[in-house]
């Protein structure tokens, strides 16, 4: 009997303990998620001040681009190019349009707000899968122009991934942002780099298909209230972001904006 009471004595003794061992290891784990939550707003928003502040990405209207487009195939030799028009609207609701000539065929990818539609030459294509990857198109488009700002969205949730090493040796600050809302969340994780020193926007990775995409800044148009690109690099790489192949090379000029 005595024994029975003393081993009862112990293994409730040794439940609490675990019990309170995981509550600590839980309340850790917590805690330093909560830090790496602040650490990426930090630094997500000292990067909205360098590109411009958020007051002056907020009064922008409307803004338009010309938009240079090369793409490459695998073995690296030019597969097309062509000079785009992008004309996106902001407030009071988003609307973006992406007009360009193939063979003289007019091209127009318009997004009311609403829905998307295209026109080729006289003709108007609604087949909804067609219809819904250009919608994706139009949308990476517009992300890649809208970063850092497109961060401060309230469906994306941001997290600290620390210091990496870039392809070009440079070491930069990793953050994770999260679309909480899409169904397809193994393509709506998406890591941005940032210069640790000037605070600017370096790089994104995201994931298209069956492999990823890693997006290079490599010049910003400094003449206008808030930093756009003026050139970038879209990269086929790892997923620890490895190089493979260059995939396209986007020129930016004539920035307007109302």
């Amino acid at each position: 009997m005595l024994f029975e009471l003393i081993s009862s004595f112990l293994n409730l003794f040794s439940s609490r303990r675990s019990y309170l061992f995981f509550l600590i290891l839980g309340w850790f784990f917590l805690a330093c998620g909560d830090k790496r939550d602040e650490e990426a707003h930090r630094i997500v928003n000292e990067s909205i001040e360098v590109h411009g502040s958020w007051a002056a990405w907020e009064s922008i209207q409307t803004l338009s681009f010309e938009k240079e487009t090369i793409l490459f195939d695998e073995t690296g030799n030019e597969e097309s190019r062509r000079l785009e028009f992008h004309e996106y609207r902001l407030n009071p609701i988003f609307q973006g349009e992406i007009k360009w000539n193939v063979d003289s065929l007019a091209h127009r990818l318009f997004y009311d707000g609403n829905e998307v539609r295209y026109r080729l030459g006289g003709n108007e294509i609604k087949n909804p899968s067609f219809l819904q990857a250009k919608q994706k198109d139009l949308d990476a488009a517009f992300y890649a122009l809208a970063l850092p700002f497109k961060l401060k969205d309230p469906e994306i949730v941001l997290s600290y991934r620390g210091l990496v090493q870039m392809p070009d040796g440079e070491m930069a600050e990793c953050v994770q942002a999260s679309y909480l809302t899409s169904s397809d969340t193994s393509s709506d994780i998406r890591l941005h780099f940032f210069d640790p020193n000037t605070h600017r926007l370096v790089a994104y990775r995201v994931k298209t298909g069956d492999h990823y995409n890693q997006v290079h800044y490599l010049g910003w148009d400094e003449r206008k209230k808030v930093l756009f690109p003026s050139e970038t690099e879209s990269y086929k790489v790892d997923s620890l972001g490895n190089r493979h192949d260059l995939r396209a090379k986007y020129r930016y000029a004539n920035y307007l904006l109302k």
